[in-house]
């Protein structure tokens, strides 16, 4: 685990003392920077580490180094850095600290401590990063997958391994005469005529010889109640492990080509000829939107794997943090029974007074800081078992059934994941107790998500371009209006332009440069808010001067559930 890391330092000594200890500890492939920060970020480029292990002289060049390494390499969330100090200075750099750039770490920590921290650390940055690569792959591969059977001209269903229909498309719904509503959710039995194969046997003999039906005519019911003549196309779904997921069906109206059939019409033979190459070109996009869902199940295995080896991480971490507790509970007995050794004597002479209150000053001394490390490493691991927490739970899928959910807790998790981004913006809370809402855990909190990271680039750039001194402000505020639940955004940023405002949740628009922004955030926050019944809007903020999002969601209506209501919070303080 420790190879590939940078050691970087001002100082010889410190440079020396941190490449020795890690050379005992059975680290390879070490590159060393003795010089300045801007020469450090250029070793970074040139040698590209798993991670840079900083040594600063002081909290100032580890400022400096934040800072180059954000504007000049743009890699402040790909490679953590670490910085390595004496436990008396943890105060100087504490306000470095932030999920995917710094963690500190005592070099004064026993070796297997020392070792243990620095390996988890690394392996939770590992894990973040794949878990966030991940995430993005799937949402494009769930995007491009709606995308590619939306604009199908022939009918789709996507149904689970039971049958029951799990996803359609719009063309589907008009062949039908119905809505999404009345097929998603149903078995597909319910949608063909009575004397149909499918119906008596169901899916799965069909696919059970080689995975795949072709051309097999079969008698839908419509919503009028009359009967429509369908030609299914279809593919058995399997995972990785060759397990069946379900099934995926192409239907095309046939009603034409068996008119021409029947009435033997001189055109029949081109009729079947056209009829063939539409089958061909119906099994080539079959088989494409079969890839995108096989490929995101694959990304879907992933995120759960990247999630579960967070949730392995949990264990040693409270390992770490009881051994912490009993180090700190023997220390204060250890003090207490030496200071009653060390206890002035009447028969002493004022020399020998003297001198055993300043051995007593001296191990007083050494045990605040012993006492002080412990408090540093529990912080440390008490954060990560934090922020390991909401990776799993973000990583969970909940959208099979909805749940009595407490908004103000949602929004705590969006900022724990955002804490890295967060850092340097004056962040103001006013998250009142409200009552629940239904809907979908991670929905919401992708879209919490989603608003915050657009607050923050706004702010950004704001920043860039400010001459005079400016501090980003971001309010979050919480209420309960006319039996809705109302969540508000609002940044002190440039804002949102009035002819902008009703494209922000269009597909796919952005005012972003190429390559920081897709526009699919917003369009897919605004899908999310629509499928809990409420409502998002874009207006100015009164109070800050840039934008404010505005979302509204229908209550629970369900005080049965027993999931109460959070308090309110007023600071920053309870993040940190």
């Amino acid at each position: 685990m420790l190879s590939r890391l940078l050691i970087a330092s001002s100082s010889a000594d410190n440079l020396t003392a941190i490449e020795s200890r890690i050379r005992e500890l059975g680290g390879s492939d070490l590159f060393l920077s003795r010089g300045t920060p801007k020469q450090h970020i250029s070793a970074l480029t040139a040698r590209s580490p798993r991670a840079v292990l900083l040594a600063p002289s002081s909290a100032s060049e580890a400022f400096q180094y934040l800072l180059l390494k954000r504007s000049i390499t743009g890699k402040a969330r790909s490679i953590p850095t670490l910085v390595v100090v004496q436990p008396e200075e943890k105060e100087d750099y504490h306000s470095l600290v932030s999920v995917g750039e710094f963690e500190l770490l005592s070099l004064n920590l026993p070796d297997e401590v020392f070792t243990e921290v620095l390996v988890r650390t690394l392996r939770y940055f590992d894990s973040h990063l794949e878990l966030a690569k991940t995430k993005a792959s799937l949402r494009d591969s769930q995007l491009e997958l709606k995308g590619v059977i939306n604009t199908l001209t022939d009918g789709v269903i996507v149904t689970n391994p039971q049958g029951v229909i799990q996803r359609t498309n719009p063309a589907m719904c008009s062949l039908l005469g119905l809505q999404q509503r009345d097929i998603v959710n149903q078995p597909i039995e319910r949608l063909i005529g009575e004397h149909e194969v499918i119906r008596m046997t169901g899916l799965g003999p069909l696919f059970k010889e080689n995975a795949a039906i072709t051309g097999m005519t079969v008698t839908f019911r419509r919503r009028d109640g009359s009967f429509l003549p369908l030609s299914l196309s279809g593919k058995s779904l399997n995972s990785s492990l060759e397990e069946i997921q379900g099934y995926i069906l192409v239907a095309r109206d046939v009603r034409d080509t068996l008119f021409l059939m029947q009435n033997e019409s001189r055109d029949a033979a081109k009729v079947r000829q056209e009829h063939q190459e539409l089958q061909k070109e119906t099994d080539e996009k079959l088989a494409k939107v079969h890839n995108i869902l096989s490929h995101s199940e694959r990304l879907s295995q992933i995120g759960q794997l990247v999630a579960g080896i967070g949730h392995e991480i949990n264990s040693p971490l409270h390992l770490i943090q009881l051994s912490l507790q009993e180090v700190g509970t023997h220390s204060e007995k250890l003090s207490s029974l030496l200071h009653a050794l060390f206890e002035p004597d009447p028969t002493m002479s004022p020399e020998e007074v003297q001198e055993l209150e300043s051995v007593t000053g001296e191990l007083s001394g050494i045990f605040e800081s012993l006492k002080a490390s412990v408090d540093m490493a529990n912080a440390g691991a008490e954060r990560l078992i934090n922020v390991s927490g909401a990776l799993r739970v973000q990583a969970r899928r909940d959208d099979a059934f909805q749940e009595a959910l407490n908004i103000n807790s949602l929004i705590e998790q969006s900022l724990t994941l955002l804490r890295y981004r967060l850092l340097q913006v004056d962040l103001e809370l006013e998250l009142r107790d409200i009552p629940l809402v239904a809907g979908f855990h991670t929905h919401l909190t992708q879209v919490f998500t989603n608003i915050l990271v657009n607050a923050c680039d706004a702010l950004e750039d704001k920043q860039k371009n400010e001459t005079s001194d400016f501090t980003p402000t971001i309010l979050v505020e919480t209420a309960c209006e006319n039996d809705m639940v109302i969540i508000a955004f609002s940044d002190n940023g440039p804002g949102v332009p009035d002819d902008l405002r009703s494209k922000v949740f269009d597909d796919f628009f952005t005012t972003k440069a190429a390559g920081k922004g897709t526009g699919i955030g917003l369009a897919l926050s605004r899908k999310f808010v629509d499928d809990h019944g409420g409502e998002i809007e874009i207006s100015g903020s009164e109070k800050l001067g840039g934008a404010r999002f505005q979302i509204s969601l229908p209550l629970a209506g369900n005080s049965s559930l027993g999931v109460p209501s959070v308090s309110a919070l007023t600071s920053k303080s309870e993040l940190d």
